[in-house]
C-alpha cells in the first residue's frame, strides 16, 4: 500500500477528472492516478495538506464519523470573530440551515481575524458557514494537518511526497487496519 502526503494548490478540485479545472490527481504521475483515492476533499480554494492512498478500505475508515480523525485548519478572515466565539465552537454550533456541528477547537489570534480551527468531522464548507454563523467570512483556508500529522513545510504548493513509516503507522492507527 501507499500513502502520499500532498500539499493541495488553490483552484484544483478534489476529484478524479474534472472538465473546467485542474485536479489533485493531475499532480500525480499517470500511472497512479486510477489507482489513488483522495481521503477526504478540499474546496477549490481551500489549499494544504491531503492524504491520498491506494488503500481503498484506510481511505474509507479515515473518514468514518467513528474514527473522529482530527483536521487542523489556518484560517483568516474578514471581520473580527466575536468574544466567545471559542466557547460556541466548544459546545457546539448550529449552522444557519439548522445543522448542529460537533464540538470544534478554535484559537484565535489576537486581532481574531483568523486563527486554528481543529475538526472532528467535514461537512460541506463546513469552516466556512461555522465562520459565517458567527458573523465574518473566510478570506483564506489552509488544512494545515490531517491525523494530527503535520503539513511537510517543505511541500511547495502541488508537490507531494510519500509518508514516512513513521507517519504511516500513525495513520492507520486510526483506523481498524491497525
Amino acid at each position: 500500500m501507499r500513502y502520499y502526503m500532498f500539499n493541495k494548490p488553490r483552484g484544483c478540485v478534489t476529484a478524479r477528472r474534472d472538465e473546467r479545472h485542474r485536479t489533485v490527481m493531475d499532480y500525480f504521475p499517470e500511472c497512479d492516478r486510477d489507482v489513488l483515492f483522495p481521503v477526504g476533499r478540499l474546496d477549490r480554494d481551500t489549499v494544504g495538506m491531503m492524504i491520498l492512498t491506494n488503500d481503498g478500505q484506510s481511505a474509507h475508515d479515515l473518514l468514518s464519523p467513528k474514527h473522529h480523525v482530527t483536521k487542523k485548519y489556518r484560517f483568516e478572515c474578514d471581520e473580527p470573530l466575536p468574544l466567545g466565539t471559542e466557547e460556541r465552537f466548544a459546545d457546539s454550533i448550529t449552522l444557519a440551515d439548522g445543522y448542529e456541528c460537533k464540538p470544534a477547537g478554535l484559537i484565535c489570534d489576537p486581532d481574531r481575524l483568523g486563527g486554528i480551527i481543529t475538526l472532528t468531522e467535514g461537512k460541506y464548507h463546513q469552516i466556512k458557514r461555522m465562520i459565517a454563523a458567527s458573523g465574518s467570512h473566510v478570506t483564506y483556508l489552509e488544512r494545515i494537518s490531517f491525523a494530527d500529522i503535520p503539513l511537510d513545510s517543505s511541500l511547495a504548493r502541488g508537490e507531494w511526497r510519500y509518508l514516512t513509516a513513521e507517519e504511516e503507522k500513525h495513520l492507520l492507527s486510526k483506523t481498524n487496519a491497525n
